[in-house]
Formats: structure tokens, C-alpha cells, sequence
């Protein structure tokens, strides 16, 4: 069930409440956009902003598909952040960063939290056989997987890789284990054990 179906009396302010809370304790948490008869689901985390950086999306998984790859990334952003990086998980697809067009289009909760400033990334899986959805021949998930902003080639229209890696034909794999949803102490610490610089940018609850 969502917060809002177990809270019918609680206010729209209630809930962003409730997000503030999460963001602030766990140092990011996650939005669902559910599937409509026109639109893939789509989410996207909230709080990144806090640190100055985008927060990221993805489109077309469910929910828990979606949660698991955005904990993993974001835990691995500052090694990503660059639209055309292209990266592969050690046991997933490859990926490429997107920047997204019109942050405030999707990204309702986080702009409701933090303004129009927003920026953000998607993260875009390639299919089973390596291959894009702009591409032809693109066989991904069902309902398919829009694709939020303008395509940025990679350097030299190869993956990218580590500095020093002299190998440049294969794709950056991060390496890292699943984690748990952010309503989770233990799988979600994150941004806020980084320094305590970070700590001292989150944003406070409300009173």
C-alpha cells in the first residue's frame, strides 16, 4: 500500500513531510510514477538536490526493479555523472546517462521539495542484446522505455572506462550488491555518512 492510501486523512503537506523525513534520514529516497494507459512507470530519487547534484530517473521498470537500480547507481553517482557516460553494473545491462529535458515535467515531488531548479539524469538500459531504445531493433521492457532528453554520444563513440583503463572498447563496470528500499536503515546510508559537510546541507524536517 502507499503512504497516502494508509494516511486518507493526512494533506498534501503531510506527505511531502513524510518524504522530507525519509530524504533527510536516509540521504535519498525514492518517488513512483505509476503506469497509466498512455505512460510507462517511471522513478526517480529525491534528495540528491541537497548535495548540488541531479537527481536521477528511470523509466519503464516496476517498482522494485526500479528501487534496486537506483540505490545501486546512486551510491556509485559521483563516478557516472556525465551525460553519454555509458557503465554496466556487474550483474546488469549496460547503461547510459541521459540528461533529462524538462526535470519538472516528472520529477513532481522533488520540485514540490525543492523548486524548479531541479535538475536530473535518467539512467537508460540497453536491452539484452546491448542495443538502445533509439536504436532499431530495440527489444526492452514491455510498454517500452521513454527516453527524457537528447541522446549525447559517448567520447569517441566508445564506453566509457576508468582513468587508466587502456581498454577502451569495453564498457565501466561498477561494482556493487544490491541494496535495500530507502525505508531501510541498513541498506540505505548513504550521502549523509560522506562527510560532515554533507550532513550539515540536509535539508531540517518540518515543524
Amino acid at each position: 500500500m502507499c503512504w497516502e492510501c494508509d494516511h486518507p486523512d493526512a494533506t498534501r503537506a503531510d506527505y511531502l513531510d513524510h518524504v522530507r523525513e525519509k530524504a533527510y534520514w536516509f540521504g535519498w529516497t525514492i518517488e513512483h510514477g505509476h503506469r497509466d494507459r498512455v505512460h510507462p512507470p517511471w522513478s526517480y530519487t529525491i534528495g540528491l538536490t541537497v548535495y548540488d547534484e541531479p537527481e536521477l530517473l528511470v523509466t519503464g521498470l516496476s517498482t522494485d526493479q526500479a528501487s534496486a537500480l537506483l540505490h545501486r547507481v546512486t551510491k556509485h553517482r559521483l563516478e557516472i555523472y556525465a551525460p553519454g557516460q555509458q557503465f554496466k553494473l556487474t550483474d546488469g545491462p549496460l547503461f547510459q546517462v541521459v540528461k533529462v529535458a524538462d526535470p519538472a515535467a516528472h520529477l513532481h515531488v522533488a520540485v514540490e521539495l525543492f523548486g524548479p531548479q531541479v535538475r536530473a539524469l535518467q539512467v537508460v538500459h540497453a536491452d539484452g542484446r546491448g542495443h538502445w531504445p533509439w536504436e532499431p531493433g530495440y527489444r526492452g521492457v514491455q510498454g517500452g522505455q521513454p527516453v527524457l532528453g537528447i541522446v549525447t554520444p559517448p567520447p569517441d563513440t566508445q564506453p566509457a572506462t576508468p582513468a587508466g583503463d587502456r581498454r577502451p572498447e569495453r564498457a565501466r563496470v561498477v561494482r556493487t550488491q544490491p541494496s535495500r528500499g530507502s525505508g531501510s536503515r541498513r541498506g540505505t546510508r548513504g550521502p549523509q555518512r560522506q562527510s560532515a559537510r554533507s550532513r550539515s546541507r540536509r535539508p531540517s524536517p518540518r515543524r
